[in-house]
């Protein structure tokens, strides 16, 4: 019986090894579809739960400047994550970048969401010079910007997603917000990067500076 299902076996591999290229791809992509398959939500820690950022990465590329720090209470939550920048001259620009790393195993389109916090006074800035922040998510076909904000010292506004979805918040409270994504996301290694930034104010006028609170991120499906 043992060499029976032995004989079976090597036949299986010779038919398989004597297949056409184009039914090996099938077999194998069939197989990496079925190993693949997206989580509910697609970005782990989501609400910095742990005692550490990760997987998130903090990328501070004026460390002098900017700051991150997990604090507490969160957004229903016992944690957030606190971003914070500051400019004190005119040639100053604090920036930094948060991100984090995701596979996608199905073509499609996309909802981001989260929550944030901006308290009231915790950003300063005169136009064209006020703290803003920039969202973008890098797939295997490139890069798109999905939305961008605007600080300032009583409120900021959104513009989110395209056809871009205009807003305005109140500082002082928790906002929720969230978008379906411009363009469909490919499969493979993908990226969703969060850029904040402080710009200097002009002699005399102060400084620039930011500080706010997120949580509760969620990539998934659109609807």
């Amino acid at each position: 019986m043992v060499k029976i299902q032995l004989l079976y076996s090597l036949a299986f591999v010779a038919s398989t090894l004597a297949a056409p290229s184009g039914v090996l791809s099938s077999l194998f992509s069939s197989l990496d579809k079925r190993a693949c398959t997206n989580p509910s939500n697609m970005l782990q820690n989501p609400g910095f739960e742990s005692k550490s950022i990760k997987p998130w990465v903090y990328a501070p590329y004026y460390p002098k400047l900017t700051s991150q720090k997990l604090v507490t209470p969160g957004y229903k939550s016992d944690k957030a994550l606190q971003i914070a920048g500051i400019a004190t001259t005119q040639n100053e620009y604090g920036y930094s970048t948060l991100k984090q790393n995701f596979t996608n195993c199905k073509f499609g389109k996309y909802q981001l969401s989260w929550s944030m916090y901006l308290p009231k006074g915790a950003a300063q800035g005169l136009d064209p010079r006020i703290p803003g922040m920039n969202i973008w998510v890098y797939d295997p076909a490139g890069q798109g910007q999905v939305g961008t904000l605007a600080f300032g010292p009583n409120s900021f506004n959104s513009s989110l997603g395209y056809p871009a979805k205009q807003g305005t918040h109140k500082a002082n409270q928790w906002v929720d917000l969230s978008m379906k994504l411009p363009y469909n996301i490919n499969v493979g290694k993908c990226t969703l990067v969060i850029n904040w930034f402080v710009p200097g104010q002009e002699t005399g006028k102060g400084n620039g500076k930011l500080t706010l609170k997120l949580d509760n991120f969620v990539l998934k499906p659109a609807k």
